[in-house]
This record gives structure tokens, C-alpha cells and sequence, in this order.
């Protein structure tokens, strides 16, 4: 009897779970084919849509090697505002000098489906893996500054960057005239990117014919690296040179820090850059000579003209170059850096690519 009362009871349960499934069933059935088609609810299917649209919006990743300096703080603050302009959608990544982090930044960006990527690189060849990986997933991919050492089996659909050959040659053409053709020299140099290694290439050459003799190498780029490269250069060699050439600003302005505080004034600095201390160091009278500028504004205004010419179908060179101008004491006070006034106008006829 006890066992004959639990069965009824379990059987009544199950009755009554399957009519209460049946009348769900059907008030959802009635729900779905009898509302009225109100375009102000918030149905399913509109949320859908509206996800769709939202999905449709530009998301361009831009990813730069480090933020800690003003050079990529104007190139980020440009890509920002003319995104911005364009109505698109736009996220961005600070490596901090580390390639482990760019790649890990670039694969969130290809997660995160990007439209687009912008890739400043940290290291010429370790960011190839990376480049691969957006090509994999279909996502063009735009380098600028620097230059990667891709193969034929990436692809990159522009490239800009400044002159780093002829930069550096025109900075070491300074220096020769400066130092009358003769004198001793150490140099500042960053050979882990295209750029570097090209600013270097264009400064040696300058070289040739002078009776200026290289005395000491040293690897940096940054103001703290320069820094100890010139607490080092104070105690052994600053009193047998004329002059420091470096591959970079930050560099050169960091040796330059270091010697004045040994009360080392009689040396000096040039680079290639352009960046807005080594400009005040030259109008405060510092010495520092000449420094190659670059132009971050207008190269991020023209790597956002050749996306615009890339989703338009139209045709792109494989890289521009934009000529470097030597910023000197005499002319530091007129060129403003972040707003690109001062130089020699530069812009990119795309029709000659049709």
C-alpha cells in the first residue's frame, strides 16, 4: 500500500508537469505569431539587429612599441583624432618596449576583430609571427616607423616611414661641416630595427672623405640607456672627443644630461628624431647641435589616408618615405613639432598609383 501511494503520487506529479509544459508551450506559440509588430519593442529580433549595426562600425587596432615618450604620444593623439573624424571605432596597445607584449597586444586585436592594424614594431623580425597571424585571419595589416623584415610569405599592404638613410646621412653632412671635416666621435646606436640600422648606414656614409674617426659604439635607446652609457662615457672617453652622434633623441639627450652634470660642456650631440627636448635643449643653449626631425603627425594623417584608399579599392605603393629636415639651433624656435609647422610641405599624390 505504502509502495502503491508513491507510485500514484509520482504519476500525478508527471501528469501535471507535462500540462503545465503544454500550456507554456502554447502561450509562447500565441505570443510569437499574434503581437502586433511594434516597432518600439525591444523584441529578440531587434536586439539582433541592433547588435549587427553596432558590428558594423570600423574597429582599427593601432599598436605602438611604448607611450613613454612624446614622439608616439603626438602619433597616438593623431591616429585618436582622425579616427575620431571618421567616425571609427578605435583601440590601442602600449608594448613597453617588450615583443612578447606586442604579440600578445596584436592577438587580442585579431580576437577583438579588428577591421585594420596599424603596427609600429618593437623588433623588426620578432613582430613577422604577428603580421602572419593577422594575414591568417584576414585582417590587413598597415606598419609604420618602422620597418619589418616580412618575407613573401606575409603580407603588408603599406608602409610608411621617415628616410632613415638619407636622415642620418644629412645629420652626419652637419656634423662634418661642424667639425671642420676632422675630430673623434662616439655613437649611440639601436641596431635592433630597420630604422636604426638605416640612420646608422646614411651617418657612416656621410663620414667617408672627413678625417672623422669613430672611437667608441655603444648600444641604447632611451634617455635612462643614454643616461648610463654617459655616466660611463664621462669617466673614460669624453675628454677625447668632439662629438656623439646617436640613432635616436632620447638616446643622445640622455649622454648629454649625463655629461653636463660631470661639468662636461665642450661635446656635441646630434641624432636623428626630431623629438621637442632635444628642440628646447637647442633654444635653451644646450649642446645640442642638430637632431634629423621626423614627422609623427603627418605620418600617422598619411597611414589614415592609405586605409581610407585601401577600403576604397584603390591601389597602394609599397612604402612612402618622408624626408627628414634637420632641426638646428637656428632654426628650433620656428618648427612646431606636435602641430607639424615649420617644415617643407609633403603630401602624397595617390593618383599616380591608379
Amino acid at each position: 500500500m505504502k509502495n502503491g501511494g508513491i507510485k500514484m503520487k509520482r504519476t500525478l506529479t508527471l501528469l501535471l508537469t507535462a500540462i503545465m509544459i503544454l500550456v507554456i508551450f502554447v502561450g509562447c506559440a500565441q505570443t510569437s505569431n499574434d503581437a502586433p509588430a511594434d516597432p518600439n519593442n525591444a523584441t529578440p529580433e531587434t536586439s539582433s539587429i541592433d547588435s549587427a549595426e553596432s558590428s558594423d562600425e570600423f574597429l582599427l587596432g593601432v599598436s605602438f612599441p611604448f607611450l613613454n615618450d612624446p614622439y608616439f604620444v603626438i602619433m597616438r593623439d593623431t591616429f585618436v583624432r582622425e579616427a575620431d573624424a571618421r567616425g571609427w571605432t578605435l583601440t590601442e596597445s602600449d608594448a613597453a618596449s617588450d615583443p612578447a607584449k606586442q604579440a600578445n597586444a596584436i592577438d587580442n586585436m585579431i580576437s577583438a576583430g579588428c577591421d585594420a592594424i596599424v603596427i609600429c614594431a618593437v623588433d623588426s623580425e620578432a613582430i613577422v609571427p604577428s603580421i602572419k597571424n593577422c594575414n591568417d585571419a584576414g585582417i590587413p595589416v598597415f606598419t609604420i616607423d618602422v620597418k619589418c623584415s616580412t618575407t613573401e610569405n606575409e603580407r603588408v599592404e603599406f608602409h610608411i616611414e621617415t628616410n632613415n638613410y638619407q636622415g642620418g646621412q644629412i645629420v652626419g653632412e652637419w656634423l662634418v661641416d661642424y667639425l671642420g671635416g676632422e675630430g673623434k666621435i662616439a655613437i649611440g646606436n639601436y641596431p635592433q630595427i630597420e630604422c636604426c640600422r638605416m640612420r646608422y648606414d646614411g651617418f657612416v656614409d656621410a663620414l667617408e672623405g672627413s678625417n672623422i674617426e669613430i672611437v667608441a659604439e655603444q648600444r641604447g635607446c632611451s634617455v635612462d640607456e643614454g643616461m648610463k652609457i654617459g655616466e660611463a662615457w664621462a669617466a673614460s672617453i669624453a675628454k677625447d672627443i668632439d662629438a656623439v652622434y646617436c640613432t635616436d633623441d632620447n638616446t643622445a639627450y640622455g649622454i648629454m644630461t649625463a655629461f653636463l652634470n660631470n661639468d662636461i660642456e665642450d661635446v656635441v650631440f646630434c641624432a636623428v628624431d626630431g623629438q621637442q627636448m632635444s628642440q628646447q635643449a637647442m633654444i635653451d643653449g644646450k649642446p645640442f647641435g642638430c637632431s634629423g626631425a621626423q614627422r609623427p603627425r603627418l605620418m600617422a594623417e598619411l597611414e589614415m589616408e592609405a586605409i581610407d584608399r585601401y577600403l576604397e579599392g584603390g591601389t597602394l605603393p609599397e612604402i612612402v618615405q618622408i624626408p627628414v629636415v634637420n632641426i638646428t639651433p637656428e632654426n628650433a624656435a620656428s618648427i612646431d613639432i606636435p602641430g607639424n609647422t615649420g617644415y617643407p610641405p609633403f603630401s602624397i599624390d595617390w593618383s599616380q598609383y591608379d
